[in-house]
């Protein structure tokens, strides 16, 4: 099973990882594999902030995946995704340079990252840039869950 490969994972490499577990699974597009139960096992044993760092830094390297596959794709994809009718409103955020709001909230909340990263890449959006909101969004995010995590099972073992 995944979860267990990945739990194993941190066991042995402990914030090495989580970084690189995370890696793994922001980088598989569009196939869901455990990356909130490997925040959740390492804020058991680990310290939950330097977990979502970890995370959020493999999370982001991961993520450039989906950028890739956009840039790549360059206009053959991009004449595709103009049938859909949620291109259209992306590319729209992205010319009002409101973009970078778009990646933050996407990242920062449990959305679909990768349609923005395919996006992303199509348009050719500084890739810097893009790794780096896709970071700090993601940071928001895993550190959030981690602390939950820790609070949460403290909460359990000293209480129940």
């Amino acid at each position: 099973m995944a979860a267990d490969f990945f739990i194993n994972l941190i066991q042995t490499f402990g914030y090495l990882g989580v970084f690189v577990s995370m890696i793994m699974v922001n980088a598989s597009v569009f196939l869901p594999l455990p990356g909130f139960v490997i925040i959740v096992a390492a804020s058991a044993f680990l310290n939950p902030l330097l977990v979502g760092v970890a995370a959020a830094a493999g999370g982001a390297l991961g993520e450039l995946t989906s950028y890739a596959i956009g840039y790549g794709g360059g206009k053959a994809l991009e004449k595709k995704l103009r049938k859909n009718r949620w291109y259209s409103t992306i590319e729209r955020l992205f010319k009002s340079h409101k973009g970078s709001i778009a990646i933050f909230a996407f990242t920062a909340l449990p959305l679909a990252v990768d349609v923005v990263g395919i996006v992303c890449g199509v348009l050719k959006y500084n890739k810097k840039k893009f790794l780096l909101l896709v970071f700090l969004g993601k940071l928001v995010l895993y550190t959030a869950i981690a602390y939950a995590s820790y609070y949460g099972l403290e909460f359990l073992i000293n209480y129940v």
